[in-house]
């Protein structure tokens, strides 16, 4: 007998699986994920194995510092980072880092750092769509939308020619982008993202949150998950539009129609076009917060094309970022009075959780990180 034959789908999620060093990264994804949130001694144990990995405490530290976060105020030690928004977020906030660092350092392919973006971009813009509704948790919508492309980010990483292929069907013939990629690859940027999601043990609410909403699917009564679904759909399908190469009253006409397709669910209070300068400019910061060189993507000039300079979209490099080993001095800027602040900022961070709600121990943990 011979060897059973590979289906197509098969073929592209093994190469996706065995791309560069994916298999170690996925080993660590699973073993932060494998920490369980509710005894009190799995809290040193994440705030331990993320203070091991010198970038990603410093990076993790610029998000919780970031603007999806500042109503917590400034956050200077993993271990209150964990107390305020609670262990499953921190560990979303965590794999997402390691996802797309990785994929972004390892690739020599430039369209994956301008997919990357335009995944940031649709976290920011789902955490403004859901800011003043009352409809999901701001964290929550912004992580799920995050995350909704991981299919066409990993094909990205592991196919790039692939994804080349893809933009001249889509171009030609004005596909989606899940009928495209099952169109070249056998199997849809949505199977693949949730395939290897699961895989990877990622949380539930992400993995469903990676299935794209069907309009016919919509009822008057959603539930969370369809909810976050809902949102993060939404919020890639915006993205996804303003990085074409369409000019802007298509592009303006598209985001109408994709606008009203939701409205009986959504409720967009604020003018679209400010959501959208809001967002771009959220991601300006964050790409120097996190040393993304993002100045000569597609998405850069889109955005820069659909709203003007004023939310020009800089690298790390440009803002004085420094490389991974040097991110955490951004933070504490100064390198003569770095003890001095270093120890102001952790006497601070001691006095705001005494005046909150931790136990004695807790307290203790931060002071001795």
């Amino acid at each position: 007998m011979g060897t059973p034959r590979v289906s197509q789908k098969e073929a592209v999620l093994q190469t996706i699986r065995q791309a560069s060093d994916l298999p170690v990264m996925a080993e660590t994804i699973k073993f932060i994920q494998n920490i369980k949130a509710f005894a009190d001694q799995n809290i040193t144990e994440i705030a331990n194995i993320i203070l091991k990995d010198y970038a990603l405490t410093a990076k993790l530290l610029k998000v919780v510092n970031s603007v999806v976060y500042l109503q917590f105020g400034e956050v200077t030690t993993i271990s209150r980072a964990i107390f305020l928004l609670g262990i499953e977020n921190i560990k979303d906030i965590s794999l997402t880092l390691l996802i797309l660092d990785h994929l972004q350092k390892h690739s020599g392919h430039p369209k994956i750092l301008d997919i990357i973006s335009q995944a940031y971009l649709g976290g920011f813009m789902a955490e403004k769509i859901v800011h003043d509704l009352n409809f999901v948790e701001e964290e929550e919508a912004f992580i799920c939308a995050l995350l909704h492309p991981l299919g066409k980010i990993l094909t990205a990483f592991a196919m790039p020619e692939k994804i080349a292929e893809m933009e001249r069907q889509k171009t030609e013939k004005d596909y989606t982008e899940n009928s495209v990629s099952t169109s070249v690859l056998g199997i849809s940027f949505e199977e693949i993202g949730v395939t290897i999601a699961t895989e990877w043990n990622f949380p539930s609410k992400i993995i469903q949150s990676m299935h794209n909403t069907r309009l016919s699917d919509l009822t008057a009564d959603l539930g969370e998950m369809e909810k976050l679904r809902m949102i993060a759909t939404l919020s890639t399908e915006i993205s996804n539009t303003l990085g074409t190469d369409f000019g802007k009253k298509e592009k303006t006409d598209k985001l109408k129609k994709l606008i009203n397709d939701y409205k009986d669910h959504i409720k967009i209070s604020e003018n679209l076009d400010h959501l959208i300068t809001a967002a771009a400019r959220d991601l300006n910061r964050l790409a120097a917060d996190l040393n993304l060189d993002v100045q000569g993507t597609s998405l850069h000039k889109q955005l820069i094309e659909w709203a003007g300079p004023e939310i020009k979209i800089t690298s790390g490099a440009e803002e004085g970022s420094l490389d991974d080993l040097k991110i955490i001095e951004t933070f504490f800027p100064r390198e003569e009075e770095e003890a001095e602040t270093i120890f102001s900022k952790g006497i601070q961070d001691i006095n705001s959780s005494i005046l909150q709600p931790f136990a004695l121990n807790d307290v203790i943990r931060i002071a001795l990180e």
